[in-house]
C-alpha cells in the first residue's frame, strides 16, 4: 500500500489529489473498438479467503473434529468396557469365595463324619478284640495270680482256688510244684466253678482273698471306647452347628 491516504474528505472527488496527476481525457487505442481505461494506481488486494479455501478449511476442521470425537469415543468405550469387566470379575470373585466357603464347610462336615465313622469302627474293633485278647493271656495271667495267692497264703492252713472246670487240673499240677518250692505246708484245693468266666480266678485263704475276672476288664474297655465315641459325636455336633451359623 502506498504511503498517502486514499481518500481526503476535504477535497472534491473529481479534483486531483495532491501529488497525483490530473486525469486526462480518455485514451483510445488505434483501431480499437473504444477507449482504453487507465490502470488503477492502487489496485485492491486480492481476496485471501476464497470459497474453495473456506470449503477446504471447513472440511479439514470437520475431519479433525471427527477424528478427535472418534478417539474420545473409543477411549470412553474402552474405559467403560474395562470398568464393566472389572465389576463382573469382582462379582464373580465374590460368588466364587462364597462357593469356596460353602465347599470348605461341607468338607469339614464330611471330614467330621468320616472321623466319627472311623471312631465308631475303632470302638467296635476294640470291643470285638477285647475278649480275644483277654482269652489269649487268660492262662498265663491265671497262673501268675494263683502263684501270688500261694505266696500270700504261705502260712495259712488252707488255700482254696476256684477257676473254670476245664482249667482246674492243669492249674492244680502247676501249683503243686510251686507249693513245694515256696514252702507252702497247708492244703491246696483247686476247684472247678462253672459260674466263673474264662480266665477268671478266685482264691481265698485265712488272711485274705484274691479275685480276677477278665470280663470286668472287657467291660471297662468297652465303656472307655464308648466314652471316646461319645466325645467324638459331641465334637461333630458342635462343629456342624458352628458351620451352619458361619
Amino acid at each position: 500500500m502506498m504511503g498517502y491516504p486514499r481518500y481526503a474528505f476535504d477535497l472534491r472527488f473529481d479534483a486531483a489529489s495532491p501529488g497525483l496527476p490530473a486525469a486526462g481525457p480518455p485514451v483510445f487505442a488505434p483501431g480499437g473498438p473504444g477507449p482504453v481505461v487507465a490502470a488503477d494506481p492502487d489496485p485492491p488486494d486480492p481476496p485471501v479467503h476464497t470459497d474453495d479455501a473456506l470449503r477446504a478449511a471447513a472440511a479439514e476442521a470437520e475431519a479433525r473434529g471427527f477424528a478427535a470425537g472418534f478417539e474420545a469415543g473409543r477411549a470412553d468405550g474402552i474405559a467403560a468396557a474395562t470398568a464393566g469387566a472389572q465389576a463382573e470379575a469382582a462379582a464373580a470373585l465374590t460368588v466364587l469365595k462364597a462357593a469356596l466357603r460353602r465347599i470348605a464347610r461341607r468338607m469339614e462336615s464330611v471330614t467330621a463324619a468320616m472321623e466319627a465313622d472311623a471312631a465308631a469302627v475303632m470302638a467296635a474293633l476294640v470291643r470285638r478284640m477285647a475278649p480275644g485278647l483277654a482269652a489269649l493271656g487268660a492262662g498265663p495271667a491265671m497262673e501268675r495270680l494263683a502263684a501270688e495267692a500261694l505266696r500270700a497264703a504261705r502260712t495259712s492252713p488252707v488255700l482254696d482256688i476256684r477257676v473254670r472246670p476245664e482249667a482246674a487240673a492243669s492249674l492244680q499240677a502247676h501249683l503243686a510244684g510251686l507249693a513245694c518250692a515256696d514252702g507252702f505246708a497247708g492244703r491246696l484245693a483247686v476247684t472247678g466253678d462253672p459260674a466263673l468266666g474264662r480266665g477268671a480266678i478266685r482264691a481265698e485263704w485265712a488272711a485274705g482273698s484274691l479275685t480276677h475276672d477278665p470280663s470286668t476288664v472287657e467291660a471297662a474297655i468297652a465303656a472307655l471306647a464308648e466314652r471316646a465315641l461319645d466325645a467324638v459325636r459331641v465334637e461333630i455336633v458342635t462343629e456342624t452347628h458352628r458351620n451352619d451359623h458361619a
